[in-house]
This record gives C-alpha cells, structure tokens and sequence, in this order.
C-alpha cells in the first residue's frame, strides 16, 4: 500500500466504521468526567473541592461547545483543503458527514457538563436557596450569562432529542436522502445508489 492509498484509506475510516468512530469520540467526552469521578472518590479534590468541581465541569463546558461549534467550518475548511490538493477523497462535503453526526454528541455532552456545573453551583455553593440566586443574579452579570448559556444548551439538547427520536420512528416511514442517490459511488437514479445515500444519511 503506498502512502497515497494509505492516507485516503485513513480519511475514509471514520465515515465507514462511524459506530467505532462514535465510541471513541464518546469516551473522549466522558474521560474528565471519569476522572473527577475518581478523584471524588479518591478524596483528591484538593483543598477547596468546590472550586476545583466549578472550574473543571465549566472550563469542559465552555471546550466541549467551542469543538461543537468549530465542527460545520472544520467540514468547510476541510473540503476546500481537499479540493486545493487535489485529494481523492475528502473533496465533496458527504465525505465529512461523520463529523455533523458527531456533533450531536458533542453538543450533549457540553450541556452535560455544563448541567454539572450549574448543579455545582446551585447545590454546593448556595445551598439551593433562591434567595441567594436572586442576589446573585442581581450583583453578578457572569451569573446572568452562564445560566442564559445554560438555558440554550439546554433548549439545543431538546432540539437533539426530538431529531433523536424522529430517528427511530416506524420502518415504513420513508425518508428522502437524495433525489439521484449516492451518485459518487453508485449510477444515479439506482436502488444501490439510493441504498448508498441512506447508509450515508447524516440523521
């Protein structure tokens, strides 16, 4: 296999093996929480563990939703690098649909940790009480704008959910992929063109 071959052999993967692609890109997600967990239960939170739990489930928040957002510019960027070295693969925007299906789970996972670190603050810091929150809302701005961020991950996790379950409607429900079918593998107009594009779907 030359290196050629190799390389187009490597961009092609993640979109063949997505469920493996999606396993691990899972488990990257959840490995600082897994780590906060052991730390937790471990007693190795440091001296102030409330500090040291708002700090990372916030600062894994706010990474995890930038790379949700920088996934639709990374496609576009990465098929016009495709098509300036003129790469076999990766030129047309269906080879990158592995990355939109990712960014659901990317997406939940922000808002998880995000949710994580609302229930940090509202549960160890003020004790649950709303008075306090009430203060806090008035006297701190930042407060404002986390728990308005909150709020709109919150409502973009519903969104995904109801996509989610849109997805496992009744077989005899049919969705349309494409009009011609998956043209770049198969002849258009074709039942394996068409089986192609729904293999390929993006959800």
């Amino acid at each position: 296999m030359t290196a050629r071959e190799f390389a187009v052999a490597a961009l092609r993967a993640p979109q063949r093996h997505y469920r493996w692609t999606w396993l691990l890109v899972l488990s990257l997600c959840l490995a600082p929480f897994a780590l906060l967990a052991w730390e937790y239960a471990a007693q190795r939170l440091g001296v102030n563990p409330f500090e040291r739990l708002s700090h990372f489930t916030g600062t894994w928040a706010l990474n995890l939703l930038l790379v949700t957002l920088a996934v639709t510019p990374g496609r576009r960027h990465a098929v016009r690098l495709a098509r300036a070295a003129g790469a076999p693969y990766g030129r047309r925007y269906s080879d990158w649909n592995w990355l939109v299906k990712l960014r659901r789970t990317l997406g939940l996972a922000a808002f998880f940790y995000a949710l994580l670190h609302a229930s940090v603050y509202l549960g160890l810091d003020l004790g649950l009480e709303l008075r306090s929150l009430v203060r806090d809302l008035s006297e701190k701005p930042y407060i404002v704008a986390g728990m308005t961020a909150l709020a709109l991950l919150a409502l973009a996790a519903g969104v995904i959910g109801l996509v989610l379950l849109r997805g496992v409607r009744a077989d005899n429900q049919v969705l349309v992929i494409a009009h011609r079918g998956a043209s770049a593998y198969a002849p258009e107009n074709t039942l394996a063109a068409f089986e192609k594009a729904i293999e390929q779907r993006t959800g």
